[in-house]
């Protein structure tokens, strides 16, 4: 546990439900880049595997405040984008939206075939010059 990492997580613990309500606010997802929060959102995923499997403490709790934080920004910022584009055919605007969700979701598959492979061989290599 690194106190550095605790003022990180804390500091966008603090933003994420100032972000969230003006986006309840202002009901509209103008100006959201939802490739960010995807983004976003797969580091808090990322930050959690993480402590479950390698490094478990109790900032595991901000990780997942966080990505809950996110993953409602989110959903609130999908429910309003497909009611402001309610007048577009609803393939169109799903469309428009799914390219990002399936690329992030692709990083993600990436990372966490990155943290579960499975070990080359049964042993560890042999040392070049040993």
């Amino acid at each position: 546990m690194s106190i550095f990492e605790i003022g990180m997580l804390a500091c966008f613990g603090a933003s994420w439900p100032f972000n969230v309500m003006k986006t309840y606010r202002t009901k509209s997802a103008r100006g959201k880049s939802f490739m960010f929060l995807w983004l976003i959102f797969i580091g808090y995923v990322s930050g959690t595997l993480h402590k479950i499997y390698f490094n478990y403490d109790h900032v595991i709790w901000l990780y997942v405040f966080n990505g809950v934080m996110v993953a409602i920004d989110l959903s609130l910022a999908y429910t309003y984008l497909f009611r402001e584009r309610k007048d577009e055919p609803l393939a169109e605007a799903a469309g428009k939206c799914l390219t990002e969700q399936f690329f992030c979701l692709s990083i993600m598959r990436s990372l966490v075939l990155l943290y579960f492979r499975p070990p080359e061989s049964g042993r560890a290599p042999a040392m070049a010059g040993v």
